[in-house]
């Protein structure tokens, strides 16, 4: 399995929460923010990754980029894109892309609650989104990236029988996530152990939890056809 040497890069000083703006679509806005990631409606791909194509695998709110990156280098023949609100998080990860000179990689400045207008329908293979943000009081659950509305634009964006994999240590979460494909309908899915989880590869927070014997949730999502 490649491997990049993360030792190499000094990681950032990076806030957990960005701005609460940011986990709002561009439109509930009364006013300009002018720190907003930008709302792209359509991106040229060239200058993303180096075959021009379009991504066939998207990470919905990537972080540092590990398993992104580590995805990146050992399905080499499959563009990924991540999308994370923080932008410090999207410049260091793309510094490291630049190092590793991996053309198959990128990471985006973008709030997932614009949801996904510059992806084509039926275009992508799988959608990772890894231990979202849970905002566990009830006050701020509008501001989680899984809900209706996204489900239903990743099911768009999905190939049929696509897969969208979703992970948190957070059961109350879980259950929400639950509740949200239900009501959605257009999935089929099952809660997996660590033995039926077909991604071979980490990202920081998981890497953490099963350091700290922290339970994890994992689900695999599969468009119906």
């Amino acid at each position: 399995m490649a491997e990049i040497d993360f030792s190499k890069y000094k990681i950032p000083r990076i806030r957990h929460h960005s701005n609460r703006s940011f986990y709002f679509s561009a439109d509930k806005h009364t006013k300009k923010v002018s720190t907003y990631p930008p709302v792209d409606k359509s991106i040229n791909w060239s200058k993303i990754f180096a075959n021009a194509k379009p991504p066939d695998c998207i990470d919905i709110g990537c972080g540092l980029g590990k398993f992104m990156l580590r995805y990146a280098c050992n399905y080499p023949d499959l563009n990924i894109l991540g999308l994370e609100v923080r932008n410090v998080a999207v410049n260091w990860i793309n510094g490291i892309i630049k190092s590793e000179m991996l053309g198959n990689a990128g990471a985006l400045w973008y709030s997932s609650a614009n949801l996904f207008p510059f992806i084509e329908d039926e275009s992508v293979s799988r959608v990772f989104c890894l231990f979202p943000d849970p905002w566990v009081k009830r006050r701020h659950n509008k501001r989680r990236v899984i809900n209706k509305s996204t489900i239903n634009d990743i099911h768009r964006i999905l190939l049929p029988k696509g897969k969208l994999y979703l992970m948190t240590d957070v059961d109350e979460l879980s259950g929400y996530h639950i509740e949200q494909l239900e009501s959605q309908g257009g999935f089929t899915f099952q809660l997996v152990s660590e033995d039926n989880w077909d991604l071979k590869f980490r990202s920081n927070q998981e890497e953490f939890c099963l350091s700290k014997g922290i339970s994890i949730k994992r689900m695999i999502c599969t468009k119906q056809v």
